[in-house]
């Protein structure tokens, strides 16, 4: 029996999961052998939903969310892409319906240089595409998810790869 995938697209900020995500999905729209019956979770939108609540609350509400969503997808059987999730989070809260389910989880590593990331995030503030982290907010977030990295996670090298080319990565790796 084949398993279904669940594929993760983690990684720093300002290193492309987010594009990526956004493109895969594009993508399937223009080949629709390639991603049929694929569900896409947005966690990052889910996230944005409370951006502008003021209460300290509104992450846990974003992650309850999230794994209501996915409790309810789990049993279709589906390939899911979802990005800024871990493959501990899912087998902490799941572990059970992966293996009822016969779900395979592989994870894309992005990985992207300190310049480069501070550059995009300056880039996505010019843009207004983005409120903007800063230089030292960075830095301080590149340290907390390096000390995460899933070490048998597929490594995204976006400082070498362009958006394209990360597209044709990721859709070679998973099949």
């Amino acid at each position: 029996m084949e398993k279904v995938k669940i594929i993760i697209l983690r990684g720093n900020n300002a290193s492309g999961k987010t594009t990526a995500f956004y493109n895969l999905r594009d993508y399937s729209f223009k080949d629709k052998k390639v991603f049929k019956n694929w569900i896409f979770i947005d966690n990052n939108s889910i996230k944005r939903m409370f951006s502008n609540v003021d209460d300290q609350n509104w992450k846990m509400t974003s992650k309850e969310i999230l794994l209501d969503l996915i409790k309810k997808i789990l049993p279709l059987k589906r390939n899911i892409i979802i990005e800024e999730t871990s493959k501990e989070m899912l087998i902490k809260y799941f572990s059970k319906e992966l293996k009822k389910y016969h779900y395979k989880i592989i994870t894309f590593q992005f990985i992207v240089s300190l310049d480069e990331a501070i550059r995009r995030d300056k880039k996505r503030v010019e843009e207004k595409k983005h409120p903007g982290l800063g230089k030292l907010k960075i830095k301080e977030l590149r340290e907390f998810h390096n000390k995460s990295l899933d070490k048998e996670g597929i490594i995204v090298n976006t400082n070498k790869l362009n958006k394209e080319q990360v597209v044709k990565f990721i859709i070679k790796n998973i099949r």
